[in-house]
């Protein structure tokens, strides 16, 4: 895989029975491998902010973490059959939740890597919404206009 690639990322969320409209951002990344691991870092511009955050999201096979940092930064970590409280720092001050993963597919290939995370997120015990969410990495070379 080369350095330069895009990363898309789409997802269906749904509160309390009712799912919301697809999800789905494309932007140009930076993909590395070392010690074992993948990481894809880009910039994200998040609803409500001003300017951009910086986003890693580092995984193998089985964990997948997305790193924040910036004016909302969190440490989120998937990972199958554990449930994770997570901080979220929001100019409005912090959100804890937690977060339980169901199942992460992935697929890790040469020119190509896909990842699908089903979970859910608790705010006090109580679910408040079931995602699942599909990543794509891949040289910018092979998008096509």
């Amino acid at each position: 895989m080369t350095k330069d690639i895009i990363l898309t990322i789409s997802g269906l969320h749904a509160t309390d029975g009712d799912s919301d409209a697809p999800i789905e951002t494309m932007t140009p990344a930076q993909y590395y491998f070392k010690n074992g691991k993948h990481y894809v870092v880009y910039d994200e511009m998040i609803e409500g902010l001003e300017g951009a955050v910086k986003s890693t999201i580092k995984f193998t096979e089985n964990q997948v973490e997305l790193l924040r940092s910036g004016m909302a930064s969190t440490r989120m970590v998937f990972q199958p059959g554990h449930e994770n409280m997570v901080i979220y720092q929001t100019p409005m001050g912090p959100l804890s939740i937690s977060l339980y993963t169901e199942e992460i597919v992935s697929e890790i290939g040469e020119e190509r890597i896909k990842l699908e995370i089903e979970y859910s997120l608790k705010t006090e015990g109580i679910v408040v919404s079931e995602s699942t969410v599909n990543i794509e990495v891949f040289p910018k070379e092979l998008l096509k206009f």
